[in-house]
């Protein structure tokens, strides 16, 4: 059977106690979307965070109207396909087991207990999770698990469980480290203990090593995966694939079929096209792509009779040369886990808090809307730095000395590295002893040649001296400015100081003012190695063996605004001309499409158009 995670279904829908569940689930309807799409795997729902098992348990707590063993429906029609299927388990997350077990909750630093998570100190992992995925493996022959409900469901705790592990008067930051050592043993526990158990089982925590939890991979996790937010996910992709990639273990993303917003008042389906603009952003970063459907109240598949499904898996299958291949990218942003746990610990929420990563989201945006190829380098991967021309780090607050004297080496070693915020450029210019003048929380303005405007919000630093302005009013012409940047030299590199927090703007406040003056000021100081003549396509180069695929994905959107959180059609591209900056004599169209070359006099490529970019190509280049 092959495992592979390159194409898949995803079902779940958190067995309820209201409703009866197990009589209308055929192997038919199953078939159907198997039949349809041609998946290399099927995930379907045995427990969500509700607690309750959606078969016949005798380790948890079953359903209330449990009428028939939907679990085996499923398994049994997946395996007739030869095909292997991974249950989606809730992990953390168990009301049915806090209701039987008290003690085993999450206390809030009020005394209040949270009626949904469990504490990882507790004995939930031990009595519950481990001999019930072991009855699942034991009793129906699953393939894998995907743990959903795990670290971004870990609160801040002080229950009993939690106490001897805590220290008087600690801060939220120590308070939180200690739940993620708590986490980390946890997770250890039952991947050592499964894998002892039925060594080829395959497992994956929902978004562990992932942006959420950017740290060396310490549990032995056979794979990383997560499903990203329902709306605007194309552009949530280009964030989490590049924070993924590079992590040395397989990876799929999971895009919902439909999109919502988050507690809003329903959900919309999603086309096909949609779907696929949403894949073509995974694939073309190495990874795997699945789509998430809910199952009915009753664990029944949801019957379906549009060709959505057969149009992804003929998007798909063409495609599965992608999987696996390397990113090659010009630029690189740097993930501080230090400075994000640090900056974000009044949060209850231990992995996840709202409003993370703004500036280090934004500043990709802006890369990738600039026409650049771009990777995020982990703190963990300090070695990667020297593979790229250029390193951006955003406005992280609580920077480790060890991160900044790397960064520094970096620049020391003939790189450019770029900070951008009042913050992290007083930081670093005290390490390199640059003088720089004070800090200030008005907000500033960026003007380009038309006199057009995108306003940044403080604070922002004054550089004393520098490029470009940030004016303190709409009108350059008669308002003060100090620079936008300043380049300093640094061994065989250079520093360039970037006085405002462009990323945190650019992340909420997108526009081609600020695209146009990111592309000119980025451009200062890196040559793209190839461009684009065309708004709104991301290019991602990846290796495979000694030549370079070149992906080109068109990531415009037929929506009228972002109130429409789906849209019908990802409207084409016409007459695309690919200008390279690199030595390549052969192309080749991995896809088919037509297209003409231009040639330099030295018989490298220096030119390729095609005729019309619908969503995704490939172009093989030697």
């Amino acid at each position: 059977m092959n495992h592979s995670r390159y194409f898949g279904l995803h079902f779940d829908f958190h067995a309820q106690n209201t409703f009866e569940i197990g009589q209308n689930t055929t192997p038919e309807d199953i078939a159907w979307y198997i039949e349809e799409a041609h998946p290399d795997f099927v995930q379907c729902d045995c427990k969500g965070h509700p607690g309750n098992s959606c078969y016949p348990t005798r380790v948890g707590k079953a359903a209330d109207k449990l009428m028939a063993d939907n679990l085996k429906v499923w398994v049994d029609t997946v395996h007739s396909y030869n095909l292997p299927i991974y249950v989606h388990y809730s992990g953390v997350m168990d009301s049915e087991y806090i209701k039987a077990h008290p003690e085993a909750a999450v206390v809030n630093e009020d005394g209040t207990v949270n009626k949904a998570c469990t504490s990882v100190f507790s004995s939930y992992v031990d009595e519950l999770m481990i001999p019930q995925l072991k009855e699942l493996i034991d009793n129906y022959a699953i393939d894998g698990v995907w743990v959903d409900g795990d670290n971004w469901a870990v609160y801040r705790d002080y229950s009993d469980n939690a106490k001897p592990y805590l220290t008087e008067g600690m801060t939220y930051a120590e308070h939180n480290r200690v739940m993620r050592e708590g986490f980390e043993k946890y997770i250890a526990r039952y991947v050592d203990e499964l894998h002892k158990h039925a060594p080829q089982f395959s497992i994956g925590s929902n978004w562990l090593y992932t942006s959420q939890v950017p740290e060396t991979p310490k549990a032995n996790v056979d794979y990383i995966s997560g499903d990203f937010d329902p709306a605007n996910s194309a552009h949530r992709i280009r964030f989490e694939t590049r924070c993924i990639a590079n992590q040395g273990k397989p990876w799929d993303l999971m895009s919902w079929s439909f999109g919502t917003e988050y507690n809003s008042y329903g959900s919309v389906t999603k086309s096909a096209e949609q779907l696929m603009q949403e894949a073509a952003s995974v694939i073309t970063q190495g990874g795997g792509y699945q789509v998430y459907m809910v199952q009915n109240s009753d664990g029944s598949v949801v019957r379906c009779r549009n060709n959505t499904y057969r149009r992804l898996g003929n998007f798909m299958h063409p495609r599965r040369l992608l999987y696996g291949k390397q990113p090659i990218s010009q630029v690189a942003l740097f993930h501080s886990a230090v400075s994000r746990y640090e900056e974000t610990a009044d949060d209850t929420c231990v992995y996840n808090p709202p409003g993370r990563c703004a500036s280090l989201k934004g500043l990709m945006h802006a890369v990738l809307d600039s026409g650049y190829t771009a990777d995020i380098v982990l703190e963990h991967q300090l070695e990667r730095l020297q593979n790229y021309e250029a390193v951006l780090v955003p406005e992280w607050k609580a920077l480790p000395e060890t991160s900044i004297q790397a960064l520094k080496q970096y620049a020391e070693n003939g790189g450019t590295l770029i900070v951008c915020g009042a913050l992290v450029c007083e930081c670093f210019a005290k390490a390199v002893g640059v003088q720089l003048g004070d800090i200030d929380r008005r907000g500033r303005t960026l003007i380009n040649d038309n006199d057009e405007i995108t306003t940044v919000k403080g604070p922002v630093i004054d550089l004393l001296k520098g490029e470009s302005h940030l004016y303190d009013g709409r009108d350059r012409y008669h308002n003060p400015s100090i620079p936008f940047y300043r380049t300093e030299a640094v061994g065989n590199g250079r520093l360039v100081l970037v006085g405002c927090d462009f990323g945190s703007h650019y992340d909420f406040r997108k526009s081609y003012i600020g695209a146009g003056i990111f592309r000119e000021f980025l451009g200062n100081f890196v040559t793209p190695w190839l461009s684009v003549d065309q708004d709104s396509i991301d290019i991602a180069l990846q290796q495979d063996g000694e030549d370079t695929l070149l992906n080109l994905v068109n990531m415009r959107q037929s929506r009228h605004s972002m109130e429409y959180i789906v849209f019908e059609k990802v409207p084409p591209i016409q007459n695309v001309t690919v200008t390279l900056n690199k030595p390549f004599k052969k192309v080749e169209a991995v896809l088919g499409e037509p297209f003409q070359i231009e040639y330099n006099e030295d018989g490298n490529i220096r030119s390729i158009t095609l005729e019309k970019l619908d969503i995704h190509t490939t172009l093989r280049l030697s």
